[in-house]
């Protein structure tokens, strides 16, 4: 590992970089905003390939603090800009997770000739949407609850110090709970949110609510100028995320070349919560498994699982197509515009405007002006416009 500090205006900010020299060189933002970059260390199992580069926001970590009116979008944007130069890097991979991907979409919109690939994870494209997400968690809560907000708020958050009181951020953790963690924490992380650099937090969250920001990142929009980043980009969120699955898509569909990552079983830390599943996602992505390279593979590509599954296609095609669900199992089953499907065993299956369906063993199967079906054994199988359908063994059809 190699560590060090480079100048960002009258700030040095802390960096690390592990792995080879000769990897192709990724620069890892971490959310917050106020936590130090050490949550995301799980990312260094990627550092044989590839340069993982860390460093630690102004006001974070082993960074220098500055004044609150310095804890802006724009600063941090600068700060990145600053890494870049001081590493002597052309182009370069960026990934940023919650806040964090906040600022990766800000910086690759002032710089977008520097981004090799993007990778937005678990992320919002405006603070509208932030603030729509964060008023339904505060009406989630027990009503005893929401009372402990509405009276710490209402004294002041922080007139006892410099941080939320242990009341309040006990209360926060009800609300937060259900979008946070699925499974326990590990040890490493233990204390994070005890570590969070406060000052930082309290000038660009705001300081008169936790559900409503009102400081430096208040009225952030990148979602209307997504398409003018060229780069390859990848969205993450989990299934039961924060931004919510519909969010991410909205992201995912303005950028130009795109592809959407739904994890079923995660909320906010995918990298924690299938750290297998999210890995292999990114090394595909990043094209570092030779033998599942990106290269000619869909856009978008949306696992489902479990009975009563269901993957819609956006209505738009100009980013989701054409996409691809495999090795599914379930019920009642509903693909929308563009997808190649391969399933081994399901009831109900309804497909428009499909490119190509194979089923093993199905049962009331339809497509509406598909182009092709291949069915090993199936019952109750109908066909609108197909261009072509091959039966083993079928009824009904």
């Amino acid at each position: 590992m190699k560590s060090g500090f480079f100048p960002s205006g009258n700030l040095n900010l802390y960096y690390e970089i592990h792995g080879e020299e000769t990897g192709q060189p990724a620069i890892f933002l971490n959310g917050g905003p106020g936590f130090s970059h050490d949550y995301l260390m799980s990312m260094c199992s990627l550092a044989p390939e590839i340069q993982v580069i860390f460093y630690d926001q102004r006001g974070t970590g082993q960074s220098d603090k500055t004044d609150p009116s310095g804890y802006t979008i724009d600063a941090n944007v600068e700060d990145v800009e600053h890494l870049r130069q001081a590493l002597g890097l052309e182009t370069f991979i960026l990934f940023g997770h919650s806040w964090g991907g906040i600022l990766a979409q800000a910086y690759a919109l002032k710089y977008p000739r520097r981004i090799a690939k993007l990778v937005l994870a678990d992320t919002f494209a405006t603070c509208d949407d932030l603030n729509e997400v964060l008023a339904r968690m505060r009406t989630a809560v027990p009503e005893e609850t929401r009372a402990v907000y509405e009276r710490c708020e209402r004294e002041g958050l922080y007139q006892n110090g410099d941080r939320y009181s242990d009341e309040y951020q006990a209360a926060l953790d009800i609300a937060y709970e259900p979008v946070s963690f699925s499974v326990t924490p590990p040890a490493y992380l233990e204390g994070m949110f005890s570590q969070l650099a406060y000052d930082v937090y309290r000038a660009m969250w705001g300081e008169e609510s936790e559900f409503r920001v009102t400081g430096t990142l208040a009225g952030f929009n990148t979602l209307d100028h997504l398409g003018q980043i060229g780069a390859p980009a990848l969205v993450i969120v989990g299934a039961s995320d924060m931004p919510g699955v519909e969010m991410a898509r909205q992201m995912a569909n303005a950028l130009p070349d795109a592809r959407l990552e739904v994890f079923e079983h995660s909320r906010h830390y995918p990298f924690i919560e299938e750290p297998e599943s999210f890995f292999r996602v990114m090394r595909k992505f990043l094209d570092l498994d030779q033998e599942n390279s990106m290269e000619n593979q869909p856009i978008d590509e949306i696992v489902v699982e479990g009975p009563d599954a269901q993957a819609n296609a956006p209505e738009s095609e100009s980013v989701f197509e054409p996409q691809v669900a495999t090795d599914v199992e379930g019920e009642q089953i509903q693909f929308g515009p563009g997808f190649a499907v391969n399933v081994s065993a399901v009831k109900d299956i309804h497909m428009t405007q499909a490119g190509g369906l194979n089923v093993s063993a199905g049962r009331d199967v339809e497509m509406a002006y598909g182009g092709a079906l291949a069915v090993a054994a199936g019952q109750d199988m109908e066909m609108a416009y197909g261009g072509a359908m091959i039966v083993a063994v079928g009824h009904d059809l």
